[in-house]
């Protein structure tokens, strides 16, 4: 990769052109877990979802691609001692931005998620996911330091879940 940078030569530098990234998001079965109901705050389970991404600079324009796979390990102490499983839960996403000075810009973004069904002792639910969510970022300086965002999302295809409005507001300072 590139050589690390301080903050005062990091904001010099131009973005590049294309960059490509991965990740790994690995959720361990931490928490508390009882096989006796149905609602616990633990899984009981591993989940991974390796990520990958593309992401174009073009001038003010930023696009962006993303696609992953949610895995999970099967929960083997489910109610009564069955087996719950879950398929792969698959997801992508698409969005772009366009900055108009440093620290004012808006981003509109989509993304679709499928997959994901259950199955316990062996029988699948009918919990089979297609979902899909549209939303927008407005950031806007308040000074050098300071920011203040507007975000909105809404469910733009449902099939289980997801089906609601978000709407939040947040204040950022550089330290």
């Amino acid at each position: 990769g590139a050589p690390a940078r301080g903050p005062a030569e990091f904001v010099k530098t131009p973005p590049a052109r294309l960059n490509v990234g991965a990740s790994v998001t690995v959720v361990a079965p931490t928490g508390q877990y009882d096989p006796q109901r149905i609602i616990n705050l633990g899984t009981n389970r591993w989940a991974f979802k390796p990520e990958a991404a593309l992401i174009r600079n073009l001038g003010p324009w930023m696009f962006e691609i993303y696609g992953g796979v949610w895995l999970f390990s099967d929960n083997d102490d489910y109610v009564s001692g069955q087996t719950r499983s879950q398929k792969p839960l698959t997801s992508a996403q698409f969005s772009f931005r366009r900055t108009f000075r440093p620290g004012l810009w808006i981003s509109a973004n989509i993304n679709y998620y499928t997959g994901g069904r259950t199955s316990v002792g062996g029988l699948f639910n009918q919990d089979f996911q297609a979902n899909s969510r549209a939303g927008t970022t407005l950031s806007v300086p308040l000074s050098r330091r300071n920011s203040v965002r507007i975000a909105v999302s809404n469910g733009a295809y449902t099939t289980i879940g997801a089906d609601f409005l978000g709407l939040s507001a947040s204040f950022q300072q550089i330290l």
